[in-house]
């Protein structure tokens, strides 16, 4: 595989961290601060040069009237990176992700004026490839400091499995990931709760109009609350792996941005709902920012999620 030129890089970054800085200052200069974190370019064995993201650059735009325990929303990062499957190198991208309050769990809008071709993913936020138990997979972080306010910052991230799905909800036929929650992350480790960690479907209705598709332990009670509970410290816990395109993966659909009062839905009633109002599957992704939550956390403010064998109908990335 070819290495990415790391120094360029480093220039490349550094000049949209301060691009980034000035913006957002003069936003919110009375109210906030904008709070980083700059990891240097490591490199991963194999070749695969990773640049380690800008971790949690914020813009806040929202007050504290959200019923979330957040008062920094939305929640804003321009850090992307490009990741091109034939080669395993990364190069700067153009995607920016949003988190914005949906109800009582948070929902990530994304737009990318130059998406990456079928070629490739991209990564945004906090997420990164990292070799993890002998495989490639892709790490995300969610972190909320200070905990449990975030009166500062929270991070999020996530990679874009598929950018030009292109087709009908119908088309889709394998949605699939594993996925592995540290215990090792702080306090009793990282869980599955507040809809994090998910699919996330974006769709031609617009960009609030999107689809979640739910992975861990189904919710008991009234979602999206969550109970947490899910499997530590492996990649075949609950639904991890499972095919959530057929009715048999259960609940985990949550079509309510499209047709009201279908947060617990099946593939058949996803498909009806998006088929129905004739929407467009876009971009697929998966992505976590349960940080603010005690139950995603396991009480520490850090929630870590491995994603590997991330399937989209015929194909399949990492590894």
């Amino acid at each position: 595989m070819s290495s990415v030129d790391i120094s360029n890089l480093e220039n490349i970054a550094l000049r949209k961290y301060q691009r980034e800085k000035h913006s957002i200052n003069r936003q919110i200069a009375q109210n906030s601060r904008p709070k980083k974190q700059m990891n240097k370019i490591i490199k991963i064995s194999g070749g695969i040069a990773v640049l380690s993201m800008v971790l949690g650059v914020v813009s806040v735009a929202g007050d504290s009237t959200t019923s979330l325990p957040l008062n920094l929303l939305p929640l804003t990062t321009t850090v992307s990176y490009d990741y091109d499957y034939l080669t395993g190198t990364l190069t700067p991208g153009t995607l920016t992700a949003t988190d914005l309050a949906f109800g009582n769990m948070l929902f990530t809008a994304i737009a990318d004026p130059s998406p990456h071709s079928n070629g490739g993913g991209t990564f945004f936020g906090t997420a990164r490839p990292v070799h993890f138990m002998g495989d490639e997979v892709v790490y995300t972080a969610s972190v909320c400091t200070p905990f449990p306010s975030c009166s500062s910052s929270l991070t999020f991230g996530g990679f874009v499995v598929n950018h030009h799905f292109n087709a009908p909800l119908s088309s889709l036929t394998t949605l699939a990931s594993q996925f592995y929650l540290p215990s090792t992350s702080g306090g009793t480790g990282s869980d599955c709760a507040v809809g994090s960690p998910r699919f996330s479907l974006t769709t031609s209705l617009g960009s609030n109009k999107n689809i979640f598709v739910y992975l861990g332990e189904l919710p008991s009670g009234s979602y999206p609350t969550g109970q947490g509970g899910c499997t530590k410290d492996t990649w075949s816990g609950e639904n991890s792996g499972m095919n959530l395109a057929t009715t048999s993966a259960g609940l985990v659909w949550d079509t309510s941005q499209l047709c009201t009062g279908t947060q617990l839905n099946t593939y058949a009633g996803a498909v009806s709902c998006a088929d129905g109002l004739g929407a467009t599957i876009n971009a697929i992704f998966v992505v976590i920012d349960g940080g603010y939550n005690g139950i995603a956390t396991g009480g520490s403010g850090t929630q870590i999620v491995y994603f590997r064998s991330l399937q989209v109908n015929s194909e399949t990335r990492f590894p």
